[in-house]
């Protein structure tokens, strides 16, 4: 692997999308698919986010306000119930969605589930890119 190739993040979120544009075209089982697009969409957006931070210097929460240590995804997401609420709220959803896509297999996960985590996630892009330069 290069160490110095620069994965743009937001990649993610737009192979999500292209996805769902092509379910019908690939040959395989459509829940998997929308299961891989909730996953993928997230994802796009917490490296955004996190990459961010750790390029600025910006020091996440290690605990949280009951002094209980915090995952890497519950940081950022702590982080930003602090600095943006639309933007927490955001990727609030769009991390339920990916973990019931992840994780549990009795919850059907459906073209709507997979529609609404793109649509969060480019809306979460949006206003990550409108705000982060004020988080520094």
């Amino acid at each position: 692997m290069s160490s110095t190739h620069n994965y743009n993040w937001s990649d993610f979120i737009n192979f999500s999308e292209e996805l769902l544009n092509n379910v019908t075209l690939i040959k395989c089982n459509k829940e998997a698919i929308y299961r891989t697009i909730c996953n993928r969409a997230y994802y796009g957006i917490f490296k955004l986010i996190e990459d961010f931070c750790n390029e600025n210097n910006i020091q996440l929460p290690e605990t949280d306000e009951r002094g209980k240590k915090l995952t890497s995804h519950k940081k950022i997401k702590y982080y930003l119930s602090i600095c943006n609420d639309e933007l927490y709220r955001l990727f609030s959803s769009l991390l339920t969605y990916r973990i019931s896509a992840d994780y549990r297999k009795f919850i059907k996960i459906t073209d709507q589930a997979a529609k609404i985590s793109i649509e969060k996630a480019k809306r979460a892009k949006v206003l990550f890119d409108r705000d982060k330069e004020n988080w520094k």
